[in-house]
């Protein structure tokens, strides 16, 4: 078999040597041309996988290496027939590390303690509930808010986000992108939402991108930005730049602090035997 594998995918060649010949490209540049006659296709967020990519194609199987799957054509590969595996919770320990390491650098650098703010989290899947039990061990007070949960468990011990954005001084996002529907994420943290922060809110989004809109695009708020990076980047887990745009006649007097992290966490490979 002939083996597609995005090329920044590791231990490809640990995992799947036996299984055929694996050819590496960057995962932006493949083309139908590229994929026209392999078999297994492996992937990132970054790869479109559609009937444009795929149509003429040999692949009979798509994998990718991530939790969210909007950039995949479920359907399409369902009607062709084409088999498909995502990866949902691989990674979850890490991303929880990883948040966990930022609000501690927070607080370290901010002067607070984590058991005196109350933390929102917004999505209670593998990450978010994961998030959820670490915080409760270090005494820090939890709102959550997942609506499809509390729907389908009859939850009350859940908030809704209006709710969580009011009382919540950290907000987490942990949602996947979901465009339509009932409880649609896309653009969840609005304009409107973002302005009704409170002062010094923390706002860190370790789920899907476009689960918020930047408040870097709206000219006429103030905003302190603080980018962390993580250390797949070969730096270290701190803030990397911090700067302020200033406003004219925008509502929000505020400052907020942002920890960008969409897509930046640590590998967590478990192996059991």
């Amino acid at each position: 078999m002939r083996i597609l594998v995005d090329q920044n995918v590791p231990l490809a060649e640990e995992f799947f040597a036996d299984l055929g010949e694996i050819t590496r490209m960057p995962g932006r540049e493949m083309t139908r041309e590229a994929v026209r006659d392999k078999d297994i296709l492996i992937v990132r967020s970054i790869t479109p996988v559609n009937a444009e990519l795929l149509e003429g194609s040999r692949v009979k199987f798509v994998g990718t290496c991530t939790i969210g799957t909007d950039h995949i054509d479920l359907d399409y590969l369902r009607d062709r027939r084409i088999a498909f595996a995502s990866a949902p919770g691989s990674n979850a320990d890490s991303v929880v590390d990883y948040v966990l390491s930022c609000l501690l650098m927070l607080a370290e650098e901010d002067d607070f303690a984590l058991a005196k703010r109350t933390v929102g989290i917004v999505g209670a899947g593998n990450v978010g509930n994961r998030l959820w039990q670490r915080l409760q061990e270090l005494d820090a007070r939890c709102l959550v808010c997942d609506p499809p949960r509390a729907e389908a468990e009859g939850r009350t011990d859940f908030v809704d986000l209006d709710t969580l954005i009011e009382q919540a001084d950290i907000l987490c996002l942990h949602t996947p992108l979901v465009r339509d529907g009932d409880h649609p994420t896309h653009h969840l943290m609005d304009a409107a939402r973002i302005e009704s922060l409170k002062p010094g809110t923390v706002l860190i989004n370790a789920g899907r991108g476009l689960a918020w809109i930047t408040p870097l695009f709206v000219s006429d708020w103030r905003v302190a930005v603080t980018c962390v990076r993580c250390s797949m980047c070969g730096k270290a887990s701190r803030p990397l730049m911090k700067r302020s745009i200033p406003w004219s006649t925008s509502p929000l007097h505020t400052l907020l602090a942002i920890a960008w992290m969409a897509r930046c966490v640590a590998l967590n490979w478990s192996i059991k035997h």
